[in-house]
């Protein structure tokens, strides 16, 4: 099996997972990966739902080489679902 094929089965199991992390899961209207530092005061409207991106399947648990460990997050901006990295 080549890399592509593995990395599109990875991604595949990682979308179909998605709804077993959030528990008010719908599909999002907006993904959006932000930056390091970027402050999320004003972006949800409510507190988003965390799930660390290690989860996901074919994910490492260890750190960012900055030390970080990225999350996805999931809510409601202006009333529309929303995912966030």
């Amino acid at each position: 099996m080549t890399a592509e094929p593995e990395i599109l089965k990875l991604c595949q199991e990682a979308a179909q997972a998605l709804p077993t992390f959030f528990t008010d899961w719908q599909t999002p209207a907006v993904f959006l990966q932000l930056g390091p530092g970027f402050q999320l005061t004003g972006l949800f409207d409510d507190t988003p739902q965390q799930c660390p991106l290690s989860r996901l399947p074919g994910l490492p648990s260890h750190p960012t080489p900055d030390g970080i460990h990225p999350e996805l997050l999931f809510g409601h901006c202006c009333g529309q679902p929303f995912l966030a990295l």
